[in-house]
């Protein structure tokens, strides 16, 4: 009796288990990475359809081939490559619904990007292109911006296939959707115009993140890279968000794996009720990253939908574990995870071999859980940091004391030279770090702009207080050359406070920041502005009051009081 329960709790137990259906052969795909793969089930028989991807020559692929199941665990590949299909490419989003398999978008030869959307019936081998050459007679055919490294697809049964953000000669933030059924592109999400990096209520744009649909009208997305392409952001970064097509919502979750590029996602089989996405590889160290815990070959996230969390599980194998990989294609089969090729992280290799992650979102409960501990530190935080501590502290102070809390020694003013220097040492230190963490087009977006006038400014100071005029003797005028250089020393210092605190109020949403660090620092700005706001009419009121009364005279003959004073007469009036 015994053994019999051993056998039935036996699939429970396994949780989640690896196991390796197909290495790669003469007859097998030839390695790739960042390809597409889809499952479709016709009447008994069940195939896994792989489309295109990167050559290890870094040149796009055009083939297509099937594998026909046996089993999860067997099956036999075969090149169905026709003169008809889609163009060579790779980075393209996937997906496959109602016995066939779609794909949009991507990156072809040079550079070339794609915003097309084609269709591989399985019963016939064929490849169709929809929304283009099968409506050539509408007018006005809205068309998507060309990209790739976008995330989406379709879920099974459903008729949405959705296209997320990406990346061309920009980041993209709008979010589109294609009917199959009507064969027609639309933007559900961030229109032209209507989105920006400053904003923290919807993902900022981005490519290279995973993503998969919970059910036909929920995507969620996870990671991917905010950096470059007239943006500044996070890469990796590590943010969780769900988009909801009929609210038009996005709502962002607290986030356990670890920040990545080119990570994979896919729903666990649902069973009893229960529901997972399963996040999988990718790419963790990046030039941006100063230092993160890598995940390691046998570790995958679990999202669960339902209270909005994740969960880091250990995976079983019945042999061995796949190697770390990144850009792979994943898919849901009946009892598991199909999972092809991808890019070997730690031998920078491509790879050519199919495995089964067999379970399903019930059994994956049982797996062993890791805590969410891990640390991550990039240079977007240690330039934050950096420009906090010298313009927000050192460079706002010191000024303070120059204009308010001056006296007659000359101690505030070596106070104020060590501040402003200070300040300006951690300023030119932050924008090394800005420089390192942005992939490129440093200068192509707002923050990045402001951030290198604010630093010029802040150089130009310490420099001209070098060559500033003297200080007349007391009772003497100014010289004009000495007017002149108070003039541009306070203008410049200034106009280089203000224009970091607000340079730093943008960052702290460019950083994709937590609400913690908003509320700080926004407290601690309406500190500043307080504090110097009192300071400013309190010090013009003792500047009224300490007026040599040179408009007034002594009545004669009356005791020197305020009441005795009258107002002096012009020369010649009586």
């Amino acid at each position: 009796m015994l053994f019999v329960w051993i056998l039935l709790l036996s699939p429970v137990l396994a949780g989640l288990e690896w196991q390796l259906v197909a290495n790669e052969s003469s007859t097998s795909p030839p390695r790739r990475s960042d390809h597409a793969m889809g499952f479709v089930s016709l009447g008994n028989s069940s195939y896994l359809i792989l489309f295109a991807g990167r050559s290890y020559s870094n040149q796009p692929m055009h083939d297509t081939w099937i594998f026909e199941m046996q089993d999860n665990t067997a099956g036999v590949w075969r090149n169905v490559t026709k003169s008809m299909h889609p163009p060579a490419r790779f980075s393209m989003v996937y997906g496959s619904s109602d016995g066939y398999f779609y794909i949009a978008t991507g990156e072809g030869i040079n550079q070339q990007y794609f915003n097309d959307f084609w269709k591989f019936d399985t019963r016939t081998n064929e490849w169709t292109e929809l929304g283009r050459t099968a409506m050539l007679n509408v007018t006005n055919l809205f068309h998507p911006q060309s990209r790739y490294g976008a995330a989406g697809g379709i879920f099974p049964g459903g008729s949405k296939f959705f296209v997320h953000q990406g990346f061309s000669h920009t980041r993209h933030f709008d979010t589109l959707v294609f009917d199959v059924n009507t064969m027609e592109w639309n933007i559900v999400d961030c229109k032209a115009g209507q989105c920006n990096s400053y904003t923290p209520y919807y993902p900022h744009a981005r490519c290279l993140h995973a993503g998969t649909l919970l059910d036909p009208n929920k995507l969620v997305i996870f990671g991917g890279c905010l950096s470059g392409g007239g943006t500044g952001g996070e890469c990796p970064s590590g943010d969780t968000w769900m988009f909801d097509s009929q609210t038009l919502s996005w709502t962002e979750y607290p986030s356990c794996p670890v920040p990545r590029i080119y990570g994979s996602m896919a729903m666990l089989p649902s069973r009893r009720g229960q529901n997972r996405v399963l996040l999988y590889g990718g790419i963790e160290d990046t030039p941006q990253v100063i230092q993160t815990t890598k995940s390691p070959a046998t570790l995958v996230g679990l999202f669960d939908p339902s209270t909005r969390t994740w969960s880091l599980h250990k995976t079983n194998a019945k042999q061995s574990f796949p190697v770390s990989r990144a850009s792979v294609a994943m898919v849901t089969g009946h009892d598991g995870i199909f999972m092809f090729g991808g890019y070997d992280v730690n031998r920078g290799s491509l790879l050519g071999d199919l495995w089964f992650l067999r379970g399903d979102a019930y059994t994956a409960q049982n797996t062993a859980t890791v805590s969410c501990s891990g640390s991550f530190t990039n240079f977007i935080l240690a330039h934050g940091c950096l420009m906090v501590i010298g313009w927000g502290i050192f460079t706002v102070w010191g000024a303070f004391i120059a204009r308010y809390a001056k006296s007659s020694g000359k101690t505030w003013f070596y106070l104020h030279i060590i501040l402003q220097v200070t300040g300006q040492l951690c300023s030119i230190a932050g924008f090394i770090m800005a420089v390192l963490s942005v992939q490129s087009q440093h200068f192509g977006f707002a923050h990045g702009i402001i951030g290198l006038v604010v630093v010029i400014l802040g150089i130009l100071q310490p420099i001209n207080a070098v060559f500033r005029p003297l200080l007349p003797k007391p009772y003497c005028r100014k010289s004009f050359r000495r007017i002149l250089w108070e003039f541009i020393h306070h203008f410049g210092g200034t106009s280089g406070i203000l224009l970091a605190l607000a340079n730093i109020s943008l960052g702290v949403f460019v950083a994709n920041t937590r609400s913690v660090a908003w509320v700080v620092w926004f407290v601690y700005l309406g500190i500043v502005v307080v504090v110097n706001v009192v300071s400013h009419f309190a010090q013009e009121c003792l500047e009224n009051r300490r007026k040599p009364m040179e408009f007034l005279e002594l009545i004669p003959g009356s005791e020197k009081s305020i009441y005795n004073y009258k107002p002096k007469m012009a020369e010649g009036n009586v």
